[in-house]
Order: C-alpha cells, then structure tokens, then sequence
C-alpha cells in the first residue's frame, strides 16, 4: 500500500514538472522542468524494481542528452533570447488572427481521442495479473543488473559486439566529417 502511494506521489510530482516543462516562457525553466521529469522518472524505475533501467536513465539522458542540452542554451543564447514566446502575434492581410487557433483546437481533439484509445486499450487488455505479481516478486529480490548483464555477456554477446563495432564507426566517421574544411566542396583537380 505504501508502495502504491509511493508510486502516485511520484507520478503526481511528475506531472507537476511536466506542467512546468510545458508552460513556461524560458528555455533554461523548461530544461530544468526536463530534468526535473527525467530524474523522477528515475525514481519510479527504482520502486518499480528495474534498477538497471533507472540506472541508465540518469547516465544517459540527465547526465548526457540534458546536460548538453542546457550548456548549448547557456552558451549559445543571450539571455534576451531564452524566451520561448514570440514577441508578436502573427496577422493576416484582413487583420484577422491567425490560424493558431484552429491549430489548438486540433490539436486538443487529437490529444483526447489519442487518450481515449489508451485508456481503453488499458481497460480491455487481458492481463495475467498472478504471473506479472509473480514476476514482479521476482524481480524485486533478485534485481535486474545481474540478470541483464549475464544475458549480454551469454546469449546476446554477438549482437552486443555487433553494435559496438557500429558505434565505432559512427564516431570514426563523425570525427573525419568534423575535421574536414568542407565536405561539399569539389576536390581540386
């Protein structure tokens, strides 16, 4: 029961900071709203029972992808130019406004249509409720880590090194495009 509660704290703060992702005028609030979700995001991974997830989630996306993200805003922007408003609003030739709000309203009916087919794709979805508790169990006492890293080092060790040799390259062949002056330009002849 504790645990239950736990999770829709959790849920409830998350919202929160999505609220405050979504509605803010400053880039850097917005980043920090990001962040904000991400780490709680984390948090409910951790209650879940998948620690290597959460794990994960906090090496990659809080400590990599938002972090970059917030140092190109402080470093690339002026302060006058964090806003996320515009400073005016579009018109047409008849002084008419524009379509955004037509824009908006799509936009809403779309958003309630998509969350009504999850909600009922919730409802209805026949789930085997005494397995997916046994297998929670299960996954609470033992953990994830060991269990993901023995499958990657066994079972999934070819496509592991498959994947890392691809990476390799990729970087290789980022780092050739970045030091070339200009990779559009014809060679000399």
């Amino acid at each position: 029961m504790i645990n239950l509660l736990m999770i829709y704290t959790l849920m409830g703060f998350m919202v929160l900071a999505l609220w405050l992702m979504l509605t803010t005028k400053k880039l850097l609030h917005a980043a920090f709203g990001l962040m904000g979700v991400f780490l709680l995001q984390a948090a409910l991974y951790v209650l879940l029972g998948a620690d290597f997830v959460a794990i994960a989630q906090i090496v990659v996306y809080v400590g990599g992808i938002l972090i970059l993200m917030i140092f190109g805003i402080m470093f690339t922007a002026r302060p006058q130019t964090w806003s996320l408003q515009k400073a005016h609003t579009e018109k047409t030739e008849s002084n008419q406004p524009s379509s955004k709000s037509h824009q908006n309203l799509g936009g809403a009916i779309l958003g309630i249509l998509i969350l009504s087919m999850l909600i009922r794709l919730v409802l209805t979805t026949p789930l085997s409720r005494y397995k997916v508790i046994e297998s929670a169990e299960n996954t609470l006492q033992n953990g994830t880590t060991y269990d993901i890293g023995l499958a990657l080092m066994t079972e999934y060790l070819l496509p592991f090194e498959v994947i890392a040799l691809v990476l390799l390259v990729v970087l290789v062949g980022a780092t050739w495009v970045a030091n070339s002056k200009n990779i559009f330009e014809k060679p000399k002849s």
